[in-house]
């Protein structure tokens, strides 16, 4: 058993432990207990003794030999891309690249200070500067990956604390949906019936995929037997070392964005005719065709795929050559949802379908109403994370409905939409559940039970955390139903598998 201590810190208590690493390095990291200091010490003490008997120091690696905490700050940060490059997709190591070699460690480079050196005041600088620029939101993605990456000095041992926690996040925009109206979707699909992207803005605006969702269709997913479209892979565009490049994913291992989807007859009778199409293609074009991307539903004539980039452009160009404009949607509850389907129905001259699927998820939300016991307790649905700046769903929301439907009350009913929050309101309100919707992956309910100052909220003593399918739960669409089903059964202690497939 290791050696340690308690230290309170911010009116915390924190465990300090002492131990000797492989290469004979004294280490004493710092680990939250997430307990106020005041009346916690017995549950502080047997927390630290509970921590000492079952920790296992982190073996040092040979990528980690390099890192010192006299480095420059900015070192540390390119350091700590190539360390977690083989650890996050392409898509998101690119992104991460974009900004720390784009504008934190060219920022911080100017300023001198080493990792062990950088304190919270000089991280608030940086974000200051920023803001003249750049939008909050950026700022806060800025504000994730300094976060994440202190946070692995910490487990390192390079720094005692995380000095990115003490620093005030600037408050996140307002998010507003919007969606086309019925005479400019009209208006667009006439304009693009003889484009070469024709039929994937169809089924974009028919099943509302996501582009790289769209582009990553491939015809395996395809079951023209049972009629159904499965949603399991991704093309995109990212940046890796300089160079611009086509990346295809398999999403089969993210709850969130495996689906299956009903074909439609007007859709069927499309993509069976793309798909002889290509086949004739693939016989007048012979070696010349590409065989890179075979098995893709969306490729030009000579077998390559849509590059996502110039689908985003050549969509764009399309809409100005035709005059049409988005506008702002107030779909925000569960009757805007019914609206769009029906518009969407009327379109696709599939009134009677669109019909048939509001009823069914009526049906399904008046079944999980009427065996929902009206009770006291509370939920919070956290939106956005605590490292984007906490958003939650007040009244006049589609989850705000659903908390009712389970028979609880939302903790945030008392304000209006979608809002932003401070982490003071959510301990003051004490919720007896707290979903993350927030789209953090299997990491979410982790964090969440080990942020300091939510150890006394019911949820997190309960362990009543739940990571939802954030694609159900957080879009206006038919899969409400679904997050009604996973929702109700978190409340009621259900298991996951038991929550039907979508």
């Amino acid at each position: 058993m290791i050696a340690g201590h308690l230290q309170i810190k911010n009116d915390n208590y924190y465990m300090v432990l002492n131990y000797t690493d492989a290469n004979g390095k004294r280490r004493q990291p710092w680990i939250p207990t997430g307990l106020p200091a005041k009346g916690n010490k017995r549950r502080a003490e047997k927390l630290l003794l509970d921590t000492r008997k079952s920790f296992v120091p982190p073996v040092v690696s040979k990528e980690n030999e390099d890192i010192s905490s006299d480095m420059l700050f900015a070192d540390y940060m390119e350091l700590w891309l190539e360390i977690i490059r083989s650890s996050v997709e392409k898509t998101t190591f690119s992104s991460y690249t974009q900004m720390v070699k784009g504008k934190i460690a060219p920022y911080f480079r100017n300023t001198g200070l080493t990792l062990d050196g950088i304190q919270a005041k000089h991280i608030q600088s940086f974000y200051l500067h920023e803001l003249k620029t750049v939008s909050p939101g950026t700022v806060i993605h800025y504000h994730a990956n300094i976060h994440k990456a202190l946070k692995y000095a910490v487990k390192m041992d390079l720094i005692p604390f995380n000095p990115a926690d003490k620093v005030e996040r600037p408050k996140k925009q307002r998010y507003i949906a919007d969606y086309y109206r019925q005479e400019e979707l009209e208006r667009l699909l006439e304009a693009s019936k003889d484009h070469p992207y024709s039929l994937l803005i169809q089924m974009t605006a028919f099943y509302g995929l996501r582009r790289s969702e769209a582009l990553g269709l491939k015809w395996d997913a395809i079951d023209f037997e049972r009629d159904t479209i499965t949603i399991k892979h991704i093309v995109t565009n990212a940046k890796i070392d300089g160079k611009s490049e086509i990346v295809c994913a398999d999403r089969a291992k993210t709850k969130s964005s495996l689906r299956s989807l009903p074909l439609v007859s007007n859709i069927r009778e499309k993509l069976l005719a793309l798909r002889e199409q290509q086949k004739e293609n693939r016989r007048v074009c012979g070696n010349c065709y590409s065989k890179k991307y075979d098995g893709y539903v969306f490729v030009d004539a000579m077998g390559n795929i849509f590059n996502p980039r110039s689908v985003t452009a050549n969509f764009s160009k399309l809409l100005e050559q035709n005059g049409v404009k988005v506008v702002i949607s107030d779909a925000n509850d569960i009757a805007g949802v019914y609206t769009a389907i029906r518009m969407i129905g009327t379109l696709m001259a599939k009134n009677d379908e669109a019909e048939a699927l509001i009823a069914d998820m009526q049906a399904t939300f008046d079944e999980i109403a009427a065996k929902s016991e009206k009770s006291d307790k509370t939920i919070y649905f956290e939106v956005s994370p605590l490292q984007w700046g906490l958003w939650t769903a007040g009244s006049g929301t589609f989850m705000d409905e659903l908390a009712t439907m389970c028979g609880v009350t939302n903790a945030f009913a008392d304000i209006s939409g979608w809002q932003s929050i401070s982490e003071e309101q959510v301990i003051e309100r004490n919720p007896d559940y707290i979903v993350s919707i927030a789209g953090m992956g299997d990491t979410a309910v982790e964090e969440i039970l080990g942020r300091d100052g939510w150890g006394d909220i019911s949820a997190v003593k309960n362990g009543s955390v739940y990571n939802a399918d954030s694609n159900a739960i957080s879009r206006p669409g038919p899969r409400l139903k679904d997050a009604a089903i996973e929702l109700y059964d978190f409340i009621n202690g259900v298991e996951a598998e038991e929550v039907p497939a979508a």
